[in-house]
């Protein structure tokens, strides 16, 4: 038998081995069963220690291994391993051809950039072969197929592991595109319930001043002969303080509502900070001391007005007794701080509160709440042009809110 009817002979019985392999693999969706499937059944077919699959990336110029397997430990490569393509040295190719890699070490010394070659020698990886997957033009990733022995793999190894590639090409992306359909769902089931909870909390919050409303002015309605003027005097400033907070909370979620329509809007005008702390103190009930002085600065002042609230609201929930505002300039910008003495929000919860729908342990522990007030106040200050943040010091609580100076 000549040599070419051996090599034609060896085709046919691979032929038949990579028929039982894609129909061993075919039934599976999951990435990681096919290539386990691959790992055990092609090892008799082409004489691999090491298999690796691994995802072109950042628009081609980076390869993320995401999964790999070996007959041998440790690994130098594992699953999250980035290799980027140095600059001025362009994409991976989307064209590459399969190729066999004779030489691992040869190869890793004379291409010292080639990071990857040089951590698979550390393995002792001796040859290997590199074949791309690609499904209707679109490139989907690399197998990458080592052996521990010199010259491993011939012609019909790579013939082999080409014919295998396009097998693997559309399952494996069908596999991909079934775990992003999962996530999805699990994304969608997460929303759904998150939903629910928000709703609920929703309408507790505006429950709570909304009956506090109706029946304050059921007994003005009702007993209004029977009360003096300073009975009426107050039960129509609870009134007030209990729709002002209902109000709060509806301007909280139209403003959340803006901003995911891309609508939201701010503007920016001369304004006095020390009378829109002032105006912002009588609108919770008074009582707030408004320290320091301040050059006019650039914003809106219902907005800022509205940021205000959202912190004195806080403040006088969750913090110290004594509740304060302090103006003053910062770095050529203008400050307005609301500060207080109570303990202060634990170091890893201080960022965790500005993002939406979070609150702090202390606001849990009292009632819920929307989570919705420092959100939204950042990103007012970030459209105004400034900023809102917190410090802890010297037992103070400070949210600082900083404005564009004129």
């Amino acid at each position: 038998m000549d040599e070419g009817t051996r090599e034609a002979a060896h085709r046919l019985a691979a032929c038949e081995q990579l028929l039982d392999v894609a129909a061993a693999v075919a039934g599976e969706e999951d990435v990681s069963e096919i290539l386990d499937g691959v790992f055990a059944r092609l090892r008799d077919l082409v004489p691999f220690d090491r298999l690796e699959f691994a995802t072109v990336e950042e628009g081609g110029r980076a390869l993320v291994t995401r999964w790999v397997k070996t007959t041998y430990e440790p690994r130098a490569i594992e699953p999250g391993y980035v290799h980027r393509r140095g600059e001025g040295r362009g994409p991976f190719p989307v064209d590459a051809a399969p190729y066999i890699e004779r030489d691992i070490v040869a190869y890793a010394e004379d291409k010292a950039e080639d990071h990857p070659a040089r951590l698979l020698a550390a393995e002792g990886i001796v040859s290997a072969i590199s074949c791309p997957l690609t499904v209707r033009g679109e490139r989907v990733g690399f197998l990458f197929f080592g052996s521990r022995r010199a010259r491993a793999f011939d012609e019909v190894h790579l013939w082999v592991v080409q014919r295998l590639a396009a097998v693997l090409a559309g399952a494996i992306r069908m596999g991909r595109l079934s775990e992003e359909l999962a996530e999805r769902n699990r994304d969608l089931e997460e929303l759904s319930k998150f939903r629910t909870t928000y709703l609920a909390t929703i309408s507790h919050e505006l429950r709570t001043p909304l009956t506090a409303v109706v029946g304050l002015a059921a007994t003005l309605r009702d007993a209004l002969d029977a009360l003096d003027p300073d009975e009426v005097t107050e039960l129509v400033g609870l009134i007030a303080t209990q729709a002002m907070d209902a109000a709060a909370i509806v301007e909280d979620l139209l403003v959340v509502a803006r901003a995911e329509a891309g609508q939201l809007v701010v503007t920016a005008e001369e304004i006095d900070v020390v009378q829109e702390a002032h105006t912002a103190v009588e609108s919770v009930g008074g009582g707030v001391p408004v320290r320091g002085s301040a050059p006019p600065a650039l914003a809106d002042a219902t907005r800022v007005r509205q940021i205000l609230r959202n912190l004195l609201t806080n403040a006088r929930r969750y913090g110290g007794p004594e509740v304060w505002i302090e103006v003053g300039t910062a770095d050529g910008a203008v400050t307005v701080t609301v500060a207080d003495n109570g303990p202060g929000i634990p170091e890893e919860e201080r960022e965790r509160v500005f993002a939406p729908f979070q609150t702090g342990s202390a606001a849990k522990a009292e009632r819920g709440s929307v989570g919705l007030g420092l959100w939204v106040s950042r990103q007012l200050a970030t459209l105004m042009g400034g900023s809102l943040e917190y410090t802890y010091t010297d037992g103070i609580s400070r949210f600082t809110l900083t404005l564009p100076a004129v």
